[in-house]
């Protein structure tokens, strides 16, 4: 369908972070999601998507890793990894800037979640939503502040 904008409804319980802001360090999710002993890798595709939703900043020369994780723990502590990036350069996360966008793996622990880990310098600003859903989001996703009413 040429020139059509394919739009993804996210289910609040499928959300790790909306708009979860952090400036050094590791941090966890705002949410880790409970599989519930349930392999939510087969049968229908599963995605996950971390996306950038305010320009990063930094007086440095910050980068951000980000992981998928799993754990026996709701926390995430404890947590394997399942899937990294690289450390990437604040400059490159921009507002809308899609940093991962993967179908899940099968075989996870009870919970699983992200990790993001500031490096190098600490930003001073910079905001990212993590979320599974069943299509991957185009490059065209807009998002809207809490409370958004279309009229």
């Amino acid at each position: 369908m040429a020139g059509a904008i394919l739009t993804t409804i996210i289910d609040k319980f499928n959300e790790f972070s909306d708009s979860q802001a952090f400036t050094t360090g590791a941090n966890t999710s705002t949410k880790s999601f409970d599989t519930k002993g349930a392999d939510i890798g087969t049968g229908e595709d599963l995605y996950l998507t971390i996306q950038t939703d305010v320009t990063c900043t930094s007086n440095g020369n910050s980068t951000v890793a980000f992981a998928y994780v799993e754990s026996d723990n709701a926390d995430l502590s404890a947590a394997d990894t399942l899937y990294t990036t690289a450390a990437i350069a604040y400059a490159t996360l921009v507002a809308g800037y899609q940093v991962v966008k993967m179908k899940i793996p099968a075989n996870t622990k009870r919970y699983v979640g992200v990790i993001y880990t500031v490096a190098t310098a600490d930003l001073t600003a910079g905001k990212f939503s993590a979320f599974l859903s069943k299509d991957l989001q185009s490059a065209k996703t807009r998002t809207f502040p809490s409370g958004y009413v279309n009229h």
